[in-house]
């Protein structure tokens, strides 16, 4: 394919044209040629963040050629065609060479709408290889009628054939075979995530006939239409058909934000509104009076923070990357994340992506967006800030060694004592959490003697240093042995020993339950979990008493984690409230020096407690997580982080509320999530 060597470095083909400059074969010195196949290789190693985004670059292919509606249908294979602009073999042939073209040099407006289709058939073709799919075809229909298609094996070998002919020009179609790994169940709720995820271009839902029940609504879309016009989408599906009054589900981004019970509505069809027209759009009229007012208010914050498609990332540079990782996590993991990363004395990287809440039942929050300053429920990062660090602090004192053991009416019954060490390295053989809100136990609020006075009776999950398994409940009894070896409350300690002197002591705390009372809370906090039987399939929850206590139908302000609640919302593995730079604050103190810890006591120190256990296959040092080298810190599965790297003099920090407006059904997504963010960060 010729090419003018002389476009803009700001161009996306041009930087990817540096990395394929040595599979280029100069013809002149005006234009050159590549070896697709080459060309294709070299785009293997650029994927999307989120492969399944090549869903919505079909559509915006079709878009793009000019067609009215595009179908997609999914199974054993996943189909999408559409009728548009007609490819020959050649520009057929040509869609990952494409990729590297610059579109708007084009003298015709017809080149470049070809140009644009085939860059945008390569670039969904090479992510959905990232799927591991058999193969990837793409069939295209010439002017002439002639039918050819590009097959694409997994191993990344392709050919171009002519298969037929007498068909209708402009037919495009675009096929994924026998997905690895994947079901029919899986890649429906692959496509409805993504279509309800973006709107960077005109797209429209048409009605669609569902299954009722929400697991049914979720998986039972079996084949679409997407109407290409001028509105933008949201949907809406029936829940239940055999209620007289239909509950719907509106879709948010992918997150259910919110249930409504309507008269007079099919359960067969997904309703869709758009955002500027005011208008229904399914098959018939089903939104009625001020229903319809609350409808559009969240459907016009939805469009506010939708987001496009995310791009090729390797060629965009690493905080590219980085944005495009927190943007697609947006809406579909959390409703809003604020990350920063500082190296020495430089941060290179700071991202705010979103919103305080998603779900309706909190408000205003749905449309006040996330900064520097919204202060998140950080979960069990607090084991690692407050804890590890009061420990830490107390070792470097000589008030603790890692060696005490701990107190006995504080101990799980067992054959032997716990030490201090084991507690730390989560090596203690105790289970990972206790609900003490739920049977036998019912604990209310601030109900602590109850709590330390059922403590003896609790069973161990295995005998000391056999096994590692991550405990709050060996947090929960740190927290309680540290007040009682200052005499003093964890919050307060906290306070005066690490916040005041860190100069964070308004940034980052712990919010007590009995102090704040009902009182509402502040507009900064980022929402957790909705207390919503429908976020449930129905079933109300056992944590759902402790929180009618609490008086709220959000948690905001007050801790999500229900133990912590029984401790007066002030515990060694959860209670802290705080902002991204006091965390980061907190995480450069590990690395420089803490508080009252003088500096060649502080190397020792943090050396000792980043060591990584010697238990086997333990993740864990003493309170941190570590990966050896690679660093040490905590990654929460509600959507929070801390990561320290000593060798390259490094604190990233990322915080989400994952667990609104519902707990993550899939807590291995969130904690993947935050793996990713680590990882890029240790490229800049």
């Amino acid at each position: 394919m010729a090419r003018d060597p002389d476009d803009g470095d700001g161009d996306v083909a041009r930087r990817l044209l540096d990395a394929l400059g040595e599979e280029a074969e100069f013809v002149d010195e005006g234009s050159f040629t590549f070896d697709p196949v080459k060309a294709l290789e070299k785009l293997r190693s650029y994927q999307l963040v989120d492969p399944h985004g090549y869903v919505l670059l079909l559509v915006e292919a079709a878009w793009a050629a000019g067609a009215r509606s595009v179908d997609i249908s999914c199974g054993p294979t996943t189909q999408a065609y559409f009728t548009g602009v007609p490819l020959d073999r050649t520009q057929l042939e040509g869609v990952f060479t494409a990729v590297l073209a610059d579109a708007g040099k084009l003298a015709d407006a017809e080149g470049r709408r070809v140009a644009r289709v085939q860059q945008l058939l390569g670039i969904a073709a090479n992510a959905a290889l990232a799927l591991e799919p058999q193969r990837v075809e793409i069939d295209s229909v010439d002017r002439s009628g002639k039918h050819h298609r590009l097959s694409v094996e997994a191993g990344g070998r392709f050919s171009c054939t002519e298969i037929g002919e007498d068909a209708s020009p402009g037919l495009i179609r675009f096929w994924l075979h026998g997905r690895r790994g994947g079901d029919r169940e899986a890649q429906e709720v692959d496509l409805l995530r993504e279509r309800c995820r973006y709107a960077s271009f005109p797209v429209n839902l048409y009605g669609q006939r569902v299954s009722a029940g929400l697991r049914q609504v979720m998986l039972g879309l079996r084949t679409d239409r997407i109407l290409l016009d001028d509105d933008t989408p949201i949907g809406l599906a029936s829940l239940d058909r055999r209620r007289k009054k239909a509950t719907l589900m509106l879709l948010t981004r992918g997150v259910l934000s919110e249930t409504l019970e309507l008269e007079d509505m099919d359960p067969r069809f997904i309703a869709i509104v758009d955002v500027d027209m005011r208008k229904d759009h399914s098959q018939r009229g089903i939104l009625r009076g001020p229903i319809f007012d609350r409808v559009m208010a969240a459907v016009r914050r939805a469009h506010a923070g939708l987001v496009a498609p995310v791009r090729l990332g390797g060629e965009q540079g690493v905080r590219a990357q980085i944005d495009n990782l927190l943007r697609s996590a947006v809406g579909k993991r959390t409703p809003g994340c604020v990350a920063t990363v500082t190296i020495g004395d430089d941060r290179p990287y700071d991202g705010v992506f979103g919103y305080l809440a998603s779900h309706l039942a909190t408000g205003a929050a749905v449309a006040r967006a996330v900064g520097r300053d919204t202060v998140y429920d950080l979960g069990s990062l607090t084991r690692v800030l407050a804890t590890t660090t009061l420990v830490a602090q107390a070792v470097a004192a000589g008030t603790l060694d890692l060696s005490d053991k701990l107190p006995l009416d504080l101990t799980p019954r067992g054959d032997r004592a716990l030490t201090l060490a084991e507690l730390l390295e989560h090596a203690a053989g105790l289970p990972a959490t206790v609900a003490f809100y739920d049977e036998p136990w019912h604990m209310n609020p601030n109900r602590a003697a109850d709590l330390c006075a059922a403590i003896p009776s609790l069973a161990r999950a295995c005998p000391p240093r056999t096994r590692a398994i991550e405990s709050d409940l060996g947090f929960l009894l740190l927290g309680l042995w540290l007040e009682r070896v200052h005499q003093a409350p964890l919050d307060r300690l906290f306070h005066d020993q690490i916040a005041a002197p860190l100069g964070i002591e308004e940034d980052i705390g712990y919010r007590r339950l009995s102090t704040i009372g009902k009182a509402k809370a502040d507009e900064a906090i980022a929402f957790t979990e909705v207390y919503d039987v429908w976020l449930h399939q129905g079933k109300r929850q056992p944590w759902y008493d402790i929180r009618a206590i609490v008086g709220q139908g959000a948690a905001h302000g007050v801790a999500h984690d229900d133990n912590c609640l029984i401790l007066d919302g002030v515990a060694g593995h959860a209670g802290l409230f705080g902002t991204v730079n006091a965390v980061a604050t907190i995480g450069r103190a590990w690395l420089e020096g803490l508080p009252g810890v003088t500096a060649e006591a502080h190397a020792e120190l943090r050396d000792r407690f980043s060591r990584s256990s010697k238990l086997a296959a333990s993740p864990w040092a003493l309170g941190f997580e570590s990966w050896g080298t690679a660093g040490f810190g905590q990654l929460s599965v509600a959507g929070t982080s801390l990561w320290i790297d000593p060798a390259r003099r490094s604190v990233s920090v990322l915080l989400a509320n994952a667990t609104h407006p519902a707990r993550p059904p899939v807590p291995g997504e969130v904690r993947q999530l935050l793996k990713d963010f680590q990882r890029l960060t240790t490229k800049l």
